[in-house]
């Protein structure tokens, strides 16, 4: 009875390895230090920006999109160029965003910024995220995705993904940082 108990512990010792094994390879957590005090700096919880950048590069900092998006947070080089203004980056390169701190603080400056804009609203914040905050205003105007306040249908399913799987990943990483 007691090797059975023996080989019970380790059945699950492995089951419980591996699954963790599972989600540090699908949700890592790089540079924890440095993006956990940028979130807090920006008011942002850690999770939430762990999520966009897992989901936005898969933690590539050479990450370059169809639409030219770059580095870990996928940052139009419009976008950073206004952000890295008004945070006071001086001499800002669009090359810049491949640097992991500087596109951290800039995306998180621009999620933050986003979800000031839409009053808190992390799913607007995020639906901004990915299609553009002048594109969600048009939602938000119109009755047939708004009532006024809310978005009632992501006329976009690329961005109705993307909020889903944004909120998915910031439960598992959320998870995660409880072990």
């Amino acid at each position: 009875m007691k090797k059975l108990w023996i080989v019970l512990v380790l059945v699950v010792l492995v089951v419980v390895g591996m699954i963790t094994i599972f989600f540090l390879v699908l949700f890592p957590i790089k540079n924890r230090q440095f993006i956990k005090s940028i979130a807090n700096k920006y008011d942002l919880e850690f999770s939430l920006v762990l999520s966009v950048i897992n989901i936005e590069s898969g933690w590539d900092e050479k990450a370059k999109s169809s639409s030219g998006a770059l580095g870990l947070m996928q940052i139009l080089p419009s976008t950073a160029k206004e952000v890295a203004n008004k945070i006071g980056i001086i001499d800002f390169d669009v090359e810049d965003l491949y640097d992991k701190k500087t596109n951290i603080e800039i995306g998180c400056y621009y999620l933050n910024y986003l979800l000031d804009v839409f009053n808190g609203s992390e799913v607007l914040a995020l639906c901004a995220y990915n299609a553009g905050p002048n594109k969600v205003q048009e939602w938000l105007d119109n009755e047939k995705y708004s009532d006024g306040k809310t978005i009632i249908k992501i006329p976009y399913r690329e961005t109705e993904n993307y909020v889903k799987k944004a909120k998915l990943n910031k439960k598992i990483y959320n998870f995660i940082l409880q072990l």
